[in-house]
């Protein structure tokens, strides 16, 4: 059950990660969405 928790939080982490990044590169006009 710890697994799962931690997993979770981490997967939470990497999204919000990965959007924040995309983000940058959109504000740097280097992603098109």
């Amino acid at each position: 059950m710890d697994y799962l928790r931690r997993y979770d939080i981490d997967s939470a982490t990497a999204r919000k990660d990965i959007r924040s990044f995309t983000e940058t590169l959109e504000k740097n006009g280097i992603l098109e969405r």
